[in-house]
């Protein structure tokens, strides 16, 4: 008999819901949970990192056992020898598995995806394969299985107190003296990843097509005037130079004119003031205060830290790259200054890519400017 009741006047019934509503929804409710729970269990896919976190193609990895391998491998991206904690012959799981056990403490500012990829990477490189790789503590810890010799458990656990010590580089190229090889190397400097503060002889041949890549690139690009101290010209023509400059390079922020002294500088820096533009202060090779001159001028100025490459040769310049690095995790930022010439172009090919995988970020020059 089915039970009725009147409200507001109408009859209402309650229907009784079928058996077959009733199983298709249990049926419904198991399928969703069997699946949310294989979901948390599934190995992860990490998405590509940038390039220059993982090694080149085919590049082998370091001689040695993967347990030998991996406190050089993780140095390569900033984490301190304190960041690992390495056992041999332990238990890896419940099943009673014996092997190695790598604990990684993972700086906040080092995605875990990127270090799941590189350590896969790493594996395969040394003649192992992964296993599986599991996310668990709600994506703050993550576990690689493999088997390199040996079996092997790296245990990722994200420190969100913990940051690389690494800074903000700046860095400025300015062109080298004209030459047959001028285009090569500077279509070379703006094939380096951006942002690079470039500053050109606004006669350069092809400047326009040297402008077009800089730009597409994004790159800064510089008025580059150098001045001879023996034969220094009068305020009135430096000015009238410079304001011809910028009418042949409209796109520059700043300008770069080695060799002023102390009265062409300030004629320099009202023109800087006046276009809104960076006047680079060279620091140590002037011997005058350009920046409390440019203080004064109320212009904006970026302070040259380091010279890359005084020295033509390209061990020197890497050795030079790794102490503006030193600066810029002593300070928080740096600026260097180097020459557009074969050199100092290998240099920065081989020592950008592995100063930004540490956790070094380069920043457009103007991101100095006081």
């Amino acid at each position: 008999m089915k039970k009725a009741a009147k409200r507001g006047g109408v009859r209402l019934v309650r229907k009784r819901r079928s058996p077959a509503l009733h199983l298709a929804l249990t049926a419904l409710l198991l399928v969703a949970g069997a699946g949310l729970f294989f979901y948390s269990q599934w190995p992860l896919l990490a998405p590509e990192p940038p390039a220059e976190l993982l090694a080149e193609e085919g590049q082998e990895g370091p001689a040695g056992s993967l347990y030998d391998q991996v406190d050089a491998a993780l140095a390569e991206l900033g984490l301190e020898p304190g960041s690992v904690r390495k056992a041999r012959g332990v238990s890896l799981s419940s099943t009673g598995e014996v092997g190695d056990r790598i604990a990684v403490r993972v700086p906040a500012d080092l995605p875990l995806m990127e270090l799941n990829l590189y350590l896969s990477r790493l594996v395969e490189r040394s003649g192992g394969r992964v296993l599986s790789a599991v996310e668990r503590q709600r994506g703050q810890q993550v576990e690689i299985h493999c088997e390199a010799g040996q079996p092997t458990l790296f245990v990722l656990q994200r420190e969100p107190e913990l940051r690389r010590r690494a800074g903000q580089i700046a860095l400025l190229l300015a062109e080298a003296a004209q030459g047959p090889g001028r285009w090569r190397l500077l279509e070379r400097c703006c094939a380096l990843r951006p942002p690079l503060g470039l500053a050109l002889f606004p006669e350069g041949e092809r400047l326009g097509e040297v402008l077009d890549l800089a730009q597409g690139r994004g790159h800064q690009v510089l008025v580059y005037r150098m001045v001879d101290p023996e034969n220094r010209p009068a305020p009135e023509a430096l000015r009238q130079q410079l304001r011809l400059d910028l009418k042949r390079v409209p796109e520059a922020m700043g300008v770069d004119l080695p060799g002023l002294d102390a009265a062409l500088t300030a004629e320099v820096l009202r023109e800087a003031r006046k276009s809104e533009l960076v006047f680079v202060d060279r620091g140590a090779a002037l011997d005058f205060d350009a920046g409390q001159m440019a203080r004064e001028a109320k212009a904006r100025t970026v302070q040259l830290d380091l010279y890359l490459d005084q020295e033509d040769n390209r061990a020197a310049v890497e050795k030079r790259l790794w102490e503006l690095a030193e600066l810029a995790a002593q300070r928080g930022q740096a600026l260097g200054l180097g020459q557009a010439r074969e050199s100092t172009l290998l240099a920065l090919e081989a020592v950008l890519p592995r100063l930004e995988a540490r956790g070094f970020r380069l920043i457009p020059l103007s991101q100095l400017a006081r």
